[in-house]
């Protein structure tokens, strides 16, 4: 875009001030205005007008002149007729229907927000040339291009922000407009807004004959669509930012489990697994909420063949060929050993109903799946079909015809399945992210069904009786606190 950059910034930006409030002055209707209680008000269009310019941008160009030169100068701060102005143009702007007419009104209003975030002294200097190469895109973008950026202080979506690089050909400014017209800039961060850049901005806009509608607008020098979205992107991850809404857990109690604690046990070796337990709880995202848990179970598979392997030994030298049969075990498949967990831990009472795991587990499948239509079937299906590594679903029953599900045994996998979608992220691969808990499907199965079975066992476990058995061999229970090595 080409202008004359030997007008002075300040005064392209008064005139154009001038013509929009010119231009609504001449477009409200004049006379008694009714509000939404169709009572009359007390002022006329023209009367709030004529105290909107405050005398001085309507007619009298002397007095304009100087109102401008006074914002504009070293040292000045925003002048309270502006901030009257800005008042007064928005009990107008309530009193119209006529949407060009409202688009006049948030067109000033996006004005004067800037006006106040800049170094005033810059409009009284002509615009440097390096930044005519600048334009002010409307941006139309796909789901997967969104331009949209969340603070990682507060979780609120950024409104505003402006890079201002060493190197001018390298800034921008991003603007998200809300639904009502409005540019709302948080406080949690500014953002170094007292540039070149920003100013420019304004004049961009000053220049614009169309308006300037809800949505994200980008002043960048890049004209290719996807390579602008692409550089701002890097720069608001750099930044800290992230991309994706993310999905919030909810922190589950376990009244049924509670009910099997036993004053008279010894739970005082379960100081690590209490630990991971609280991770679990403290989680505030879905998807970390999930690999808080299979950490959890990570840790149990482990435990569990260390204390076989102690307790079969029991009473003896702890010998090199016990060392080596237990990194036999610890070489196995990951896969295998989760598998292998579940099989050994089925029976066991995790809920004061006196259920053991496998009926727990199946009775939360039974009543997840009663919600379930058609549709939301085979989205499941797709959805494992997705994360597993040779494309092969379970044979599960989701219809809720019969008893015969067949979950219990395909559980481990479904959920290996789902912890390397998240931690992995190879080309070749499913990645799991945040923007996938958008569908309401996945986010289903996984917070109402997966977390919830692997919660019983994270829980449960440590708790866990053998029913009536005395002689319970605890899976996660050492028998001596030292092994004898001589």
């Amino acid at each position: 875009m080409t202008h004359n950059n030997q007008i002075k910034p300040v005064d392209e930006i008064r005139e154009t001030i001038k013509s929009f409030l010119q231009y609504l002055d001449g477009n409200i209707p004049l006379g008694k205005i009714k509000d939404d209680s169709d009572k009359e008000s007390a002022d006329t269009s023209s009367d709030l007008i004529e105290n909107a310019l405050h005398n001085c941008l309507k007619d009298d160009e002397e007095t304009a002149a100087k109102a401008f030169e006074g914002l504009f100068s070293d040292g000045s701060t925003f002048p309270d007729e502006f901030n009257t102005l800005e008042i007064n143009l928005k009990t107008l702007q309530s009193r119209t229907r006529d949407d060009n007419v409202l688009m006049s009104y948030n067109k000033i209003f996006l004005l004067l927000k800037l006006i106040k975030e800049i170094k005033l002294s810059l409009a009284l200097d002509p615009i440097p040339t390096n930044l005519g190469e600048f334009d002010l895109y409307e941006e139309d973008h796909s789901d997967r291009d969104d331009l949209t950026f969340y603070n990682s202080a507060d979780d609120s979506e950024e409104n505003y922000y402006v890079y201002d690089g060493d190197d001018k050909k390298n800034s921008f400014v991003f603007m998200r407009i809300s639904s009502s017209g409005r540019l709302e800039i948080n406080d949690t961060e500014r953002t170094a807004p007292r540039t070149p850049i920003l100013l420019y901005t304004i004049l961009l806009i000053c220049r614009r004959s169309e308006p300037i509608r809800q949505g994200k607008w980008l002043v960048s020098n890049i004209t290719d669509p996807k390579n602008r979205l692409s550089y701002v992107k890097y720069h608001m991850l750099l930044k800290g930012y992230y991309l994706n809404k993310l999905a919030p857990s909810i922190t589950n109690k376990h009244p049924n489990i509670e009910k099997i604690l036993d004053s008279s046990k010894d739970y005082a070796q379960f100081h690590e697994l209490f630990e991971i337990m609280s991770e679990i709880n403290s989680r505030k995202t879905l998807l970390d909420k999930f690999m808080s848990c299979y950490h959890a179970l990570e840790n149990y598979m482990l435990r569990t063949k260390i204390v076989a392997i102690i307790s079969n030994n029991d009473g003896h030298l702890f010998g090199v060929r016990q060392f080596k049969h237990l990194g036999l075990q610890v070489e196995e498949k990951e896969l295998d050993h989760l598998k292998k967990l579940f099989r050994t831990s089925s029976d066991r009472i995790v809920s004061g109903e006196n259920q053991n795991l496998r009926d727990s587990i199946e009775k939360k499948f039974q009543s997840f799946r009663c919600g379930l239509g058609d549709p939301d079937q085979k989205n499941i299906r797709k959805f494992i079909e997705k994360t597993s590594s040779d494309g092969k679903v379970p044979n599960i029953n989701f219809r809720n015809d019969t008893n015969d599900t067949d979950f219990y045994e395909s559980l481990p996998k479904i959920i290996y399945q789902i912890r390397c979608s998240i931690v992995h992220n190879k080309a070749t691969e499913y990645h799991l992210s945040s923007r996938e808990m958008a569908d309401p499907i996945k986010k289903k199965f996984i917070e109402e069904l997966c977390i919830p079975c692997m919660e019983i066992l994270a829980f449960g476990l440590p708790a866990s009786t053998q029913g009536q058995d005395n002689r319970d061999k605890h899976p996660l229970k050492y028998t001596r606190e030292s092994i004898p090595l001589y």
